[in-house]
C-alpha cells in the first residue's frame, strides 16, 4: 500500500502524521523554477557536504515535503548542507517530475551531492544515480520501490504505483522500464557500477507495510549495498532518533 491507503491508525501513519505536524520549517528557502512547486528548503550550515532529500509520499499532489523535515533538520544538525527539494508531481506524468530531478542533479552545486530519498523519493534517487548521462554518484534509498515493475504487476490496484505512473506495466511497459530501479541496475552491470564510480546503498525496515521486505531479498545479488533495519516501519527510516536514524547515518559516511 501507499501511504495515502494506509487506514489512520496505522503505525506508519501515525509516525507520518507526527513528523509532519513538528514545526520545524526552514527559513531559507530558493525557487528554481516558475512552478510554486519547483523550491529548496535548505538546513545546515553552508560549508558542509552537500545532501539532496527527496521526500515520499506516493507523489501526491496534496503531498507536501512536511514530514521530512526534521530528517532534513536532523541532518544539518550532524553537519550536512542539505537541499530538501519539493518538484511538481502530476498522476500519470512522471516525466515531468524526472525533468525537475535532472534539472537539479545538473546544477553545478548540486552534482556531487549525496542523493537520499524516502518511498518514491528513493525510487526517483536511483533514478538518478543509475542514469550515466546524470553527475550523481551517491545515493541512499531508503524503502524504494526498487522492483517497480513487478511490484505494480503484483498489487495491482492496492500499491498505488499505477496511479503514479499512469497505467499498469503491460499498457507501459517501456515508461515502467525507464523508472524502474531494478531494470537501469540490470542494465548497468557491475562494470556499469565501477566504470561510473557509484556508491549506491538502500535501507529497508523489517516490519514495512508499504514495501514488503520479502520483495527486497533479491536485491542483494546486485552490486548495491543493502541493510534491513529490525524492528522498523517504513517511516521510522526518516524519523531521527529511531535505532534506524543510526543506518542512515553509517550510510552517509561510507565510502
Amino acid at each position: 500500500m501507499f501511504l495515502d491507503e494506509v487506514t489512520p491508525e496505522t503505525p506508519e501513519r501515525h509516525v507520518l502524521q507526527t513528523l509532519a505536524a513538528l514545526s520545524v520549517a526552514s527559513e531559507e528557502i530558493e525557487s528554481y523554477g516558475e512552478h510554486d512547486s519547483q523550491f529548496i528548503e535548505w538546513y545546515g550550515p553552508r560549508d558542509g557536504q552537500r545532501v539532496v532529500f527527496l521526500h515520499g509520499g506516493g507523489y501526491r499532489t496534496d503531498m507536501t515535503l512536511a514530514h521530512a523535515r526534521p530528517a532534513a533538520l536532523a541532518l544539518g544538525e550532524e553537519g550536512y548542507r542539505v537541499a530538501l527539494v519539493e518538484v511538481r508531481k502530476e498522476r500519470g506524468n512522471p516525466r515531468l517530475t524526472m525533468s525537475d530531478l535532472s534539472f537539479l542533479a545538473n546544477r553545478t552545486d548540486l552534482s556531487d551531492a549525496i542523493w537520499i530519498g524516502h518511498s518514491l523519493g528513493g525510487t526517483l534517487v536511483l533514478d538518478v544515480a543509475l542514469d550515466p548521462a546524470l553527475p550523481p554518484r551517491r545515493a541512499i534509498a531508503l524503502a524504494p520501490f526498487f522492483y517497480l515493475t513487478e511490484l505494480a504487476s503484483a498489487n495491482a490496484g492496492v500499491s498505488g504505483i499505477e496511479r503514479w505512473m499512469g497505467g499498469m506495466p503491460i499498457q507501459l511497459p517501456e515508461l515502467y522500464r525507464k523508472f524502474d530501479p531494478s531494470v537501469r541496475s540490470a542494465d548497468l552491470g557491475e562494470t556499469g557500477y565501477i566504470d561510473g564510480c557509484l556508491n549506491v546503498q538502500i535501507i529497508y525496515g523489517e516490519d514495512d507495510q508499504t514495501v514488503p521486505a520479502a520483495v527486497t531479498r533479491k536485491i542483494a545479488e546486485t552490486p548495491i549495498r543493502t541493510a534491513m533495519v529490525p524492528g522498523t516501519n517504513h517511516v521510522d527510516l526518516i524519523r531521527p532518533g529511531h535505532d534506524a536514524w543510526l543506518f542512515l547515518l553509517g550510510a552517509l559516511r561510507a565510502e
